[in-house]
């Protein structure tokens, strides 16, 4: 009987030690994944596209020389903690091509110049504080948006003619959205973020621009130069990879209704980037982005004859804008 119950108690004993071990064991490992996944993440990917056409003497129907060069470039900075995140992401997109351009002034003539298929820097911030369970925070939102290269009329960097004018700069237009809101991220792939009082601010410093009145229609200024908007803001982010990790796909779509002037139109950004993994490191990148803004103009096709924003024919309206482009992406994490 003695032994019994010694047999028992030493059972007993072993019993809670090696729970009390698992239950170490559990508590180091979930402790190690906390901290694995807290800190800082930096990382960065770069998008090179390059073409050319040479031709001397050539043949009916070869067209003519043209050189282009597009770069895509991002960059990110994550910080997580327990209860705070900040995501950083800086985005630029440049995309030019030398070809022949007509020239009308002092005689008809045509010459090499640059012209512009993409031009955008953006920069997104988000900062957010847990306050319910471990999924919904305070959050902060902020957008940045301009370009980097002068345009003038005919999508050129450089004036063609005696005259011309520049119709945007580098923060002409400058738009900043700063949105606080609620945070909602339930797991890895999706992330939600809505403000019931956003504010939209657009300005146009240069005057000479700012009277063209593309960038702000003159019905929508709020003063001499810029445009304050304030209203709703929803967006929602969705990422996941497939095919071990060889199939990337990002996708962030964002919804603006100004409560002071036309609420029923909603201002959209849509931007979706499909990866597909070559290499360790380097992919194909397609991007794909879809832009609407009732108080912002695009150039569009009025006449159907080809060419995008000529003055002569008002072709100068908001309008749903579409970029797509493709290249090799070389992606590094920090």
């Amino acid at each position: 009987m003695k032994f019994l119950l010694s047999t028992w108690i030493v059972l007993i004993c072993f019993a809670f030690t090696l729970n009390a071990q698992e239950d170490a064991r559990t508590t180091a490992i979930e402790e190690a994944a906390m901290k694995a996944d807290t800190g800082w993440t930096k990382g960065g990917s770069l998008g090179f596209d390059l073409s050319g056409l040479g031709l001397f003497n050539p043949k009916q129907g070869a067209g003519g020389n043209r050189f282009g060069i597009g770069l895509v470039t991002t960059l990110t900075a994550n910080y997580k903690s327990k209860k705070l995140f900040w995501s950083n992401m800086l985005d630029a997109r440049i995309g030019v091509q030398r070809v022949t351009v007509p020239v009308t002034e002092p005689v008809v003539t045509t010459r090499k110049d640059w012209i512009k298929n993409l031009d955008l820097i953006r920069l997104n911030s988000r900062v957010g504080y847990l306050v319910a369970g471990n999924k919904l925070f305070a959050a902060v939102d902020l957008v940045a948006e301009s370009i980097l290269l002068p345009l003038y009329p005919g999508n050129t960097v450089k004036p063609v003619t005696k005259g011309d004018k520049p119709q945007a700069k580098f923060l002409s237009p400058l738009t900043v959205d700063i949105a606080p809101g609620i945070a909602y991220n339930p797991n890895a792939q999706f992330a939600f973020f809505f403000s019931p009082f956003a504010t939209r601010y657009i300005l146009v410093s240069d005057d000479s621009i700012n009277q063209l009145y593309i960038h702000i229609s003159k019905e929508s200024l709020t003063g001499s130069n810029y445009f304050l908007g304030l209203g709703s803001k929803l967006r929602a982010a969705y990422v996941n990879k497939f095919l071990k990790d060889r199939i990337a796909v990002n996708s962030s779509l964002s919804l603006y209704s100004n409560y002071l002037k036309g609420p029923q139109n909603i201002d959209v950004l849509w931007t979706n980037v499909v990866d597909f993994q070559l290499i360790k490191g380097l992919s194909l990148s397609l991007l794909g982005e879809l832009f609407y803004d009732n108080d912002v103009k695009v150039q569009i096709d009025r006449n159907k004859n080809g060419i995008f924003g000529e003055k002569a024919f008002n072709e100068f309206a908001p309008a749903a804008s579409l970029t797509g482009s493709f290249m090799l992406k070389y992606t590094r994490i920090f």
